[in-house]
This record gives structure tokens, sequence and C-alpha cells, in this order.
């Protein structure tokens, strides 16, 4: 995800890879079955965030609408 810009993309049962670094998504849509992967400085924000006792989870019923992707979230 980073250092790309998406545009009208449907990301459907794929693996999202993000670092940390610059990307953007422009009306995009993530579908169930999508993973997400957290490398390099994202992945120790969320090793750092889980010591502290924070989870992530994305809920175990996929959504019936897709998620829609906010263009400033990356």
């Amino acid at each position: 995800m980073d250092e790309v810009r998406y545009e009208n993309c449907k990301f459907i049962d794929c693996v999202l890879v993000y670092s940390g670094g610059n990307g953007e998504a422009a009306d995009c849509a993530i579908y169930p079955g999508t993973q997400w992967r957290f490398q390099a400085a994202a992945g120790r924000v969320v090793e750092t965030l889980q010591r502290y006792g924070w989870s992530f989870s994305f809920g175990s019923e996929p959504p019936e609408e897709p998620i829609r992707f906010p263009s400033d979230a990356l």
C-alpha cells in the first residue's frame, strides 16, 4: 500500500501490505477475505500497541457491504 495511489479499486480476497509509508486510496472498497499485513514501521506500531493491551479485530462475520476505504486513510 506504500508509495502507490489506488483509485476506484476493489480489494477482494487479497493481502494488503503496509509498511508505514505514504500512499493513497480514493473510492476503494475492501471485501471479505482481504487480509492486512503490517511490516517495518507499521508492524512495530502494531506490536507496541499489542504489548499494551490493544487488540485488533475485524469481526468474525463478513459485512454484507464492502468496507469503504477513506481517501485520507494512508
